[in-house]
């Protein structure tokens, strides 16, 4: 939300990373997943057209051209920061994908949403797309991780979740938050992986960098 662009200098593809990846070998790199932690940090400016040209890159990746500020619920930039994260590395990602309901579904609904080239799995798995659905709208991350002592939580990486409070991050950043892996009240996770992606064997392990609580996100 200030000055320019934050990339947080421990925050590289390595920094909590290596420990989370999938360990066993029959699961697929994830470099769309390198490419997302490289983001660790970027985060909104303040003010209406006072935009951060990479959240604004983001969004141009989704196809979200009709905006020219990164704030405010009209623009959130969840959905986008997943799509421009899959397609650096290479992998179609959702239509509509600055929408966040455009990772629940593997089918174009009526207005064109879905990931056709994505499909549905049942938990989740690193590197999976997680949307949760809530009350007055959606939002999507990657799963990073389990959280650490809490095995009922999970590690989402995500753009537009709530930074520090009080600080100039805190209408919306890329960090690493808790959720609880099983949601409930009207909330619930649909994870995804690309259609040729082998998630079937892969155990979720901890992630070790840093892990924010849940706050707002969009």
């Amino acid at each position: 939300m200030c000055g320019t662009t934050m990339i947080n200098p421990s925050a590289s593809p390595t920094a909590g990373a290596t420990d989370s990846r999938p360990s066993a070998p029959c699961c697929g790199p994830t470099p769309w997943m390198n490419t997302a932690l490289g983001e660790l940090g970027v985060h909104e400016y303040a003010g209406l057209n006072n935009a951060n040209p990479r959240v604004m890159e983001f969004h141009r990746s989704a196809g979200f051209t009709w905006t020219d500020d990164d704030s405010t619920e009209d623009n959130a930039w969840c959905g986008s920061f997943v799509t421009w994260s899959l397609r650096q590395a290479g992998i179609t990602p959702a239509n509509n994908g600055f929408r966040a309901n455009s990772y629940s579904r593997s089918t174009l609904d009526s207005s064109g949403n879905g990931w056709p080239d994505g499909k549905i799995i049942p938990r989740p798995v690193y590197g999976a797309t997680a949307r949760k659905r809530r009350d007055g709208g959606g939002h999507v991350g990657f799963v990073a991780g389990t959280v650490p002592g809490q095995p009922d939580r999970i590690a989402i990486l995500g753009g537009n979740q709530g930074g520090q409070r009080g600080t100039a991050a805190a209408g919306g950043e890329v960090n690493v938050k808790s959720y609880p892996r099983y949601t409930g009240g009207g909330e619930t996770f649909i994870f995804m992986v690309p259609a040729d992606y082998n998630w079937e064997c892969c155990e979720l392990q901890d992630y070790t960098g840093h892990v924010g609580p849940a706050t707002t996100e969009g």
